[in-house]
């Protein structure tokens, strides 16, 4: 069992990610079938569908974070799944020496792939499964508040670094075409 404060900190926290980033797919689904053309892994027929399912399921699983917990644990494992799905395709296109293409996370506009974001997706996975263990059954009082404010925060911030580092030039070295 999780803290019940770490615990909300956490959904909130993934929930609102993925929440930005599933309406930021949804929003422009033109835009992130290209960024996934770019990474040559799904044949050009299931890009559309992609593109739209991708989008879906990231804000159906944020939201299920909130329902009963069965189904909280659904929507953190698809979360988490999602989160090495897509280490997975950054890291075969690494792999090939494809750095220059867009990430199709949260509206980026092409800034380039890295070794962080699989490192960023990886913390992601893990966060989401922790929350599988479920909150414990303390009841929340008023400065739990500060503690979830604080862990969102923290999270943010660690994501906002971890972006950055995404998006640092990775050097001259060409890319593979």
């Amino acid at each position: 069992m999780v803290d019940p404060a770490l615990d909300l900190a956490l959904k909130l926290f993934l929930a609102g990610l993925f929440l930005a980033a599933g309406a930021a797919k949804l929003a422009r689904p033109a835009r992130f079938r290209q960024a996934l053309a770019d990474y040559r892994l799904l044949p050009s027929p299931l890009l559309w569908p992609a593109a739209l399912g991708l989008g879906l399921v990231e804000v159906a699983a944020a939201g299920a974070l909130f329902a009963s917990p069965v189904v909280a644990g659904v929507g953190a494992l698809a979360l988490a799944g999602l989160c090495l799905l897509y280490a997975a395709g950054i890291g075969v296109n690494l792999a090939r020496g494809r750095t220059r293409i867009d990430c199709g996370c949260l509206g980026s506009a092409g800034e380039g792939i890295g070794v962080s974001l699989v490192v960023r997706n990886l913390l992601l996975a893990l966060v989401a499964l922790a929350l599988l263990a479920g909150p414990g059954d303390r009841p929340l009082v008023w400065l739990d508040g500060l503690t979830i404010l604080g862990v969102i925060v923290a999270a943010a911030f660690v994501y906002a670094i971890m972006a950055q580092l995404a998006h640092t030039p990775h050097g001259a070295a060409p890319e593979n075409a």
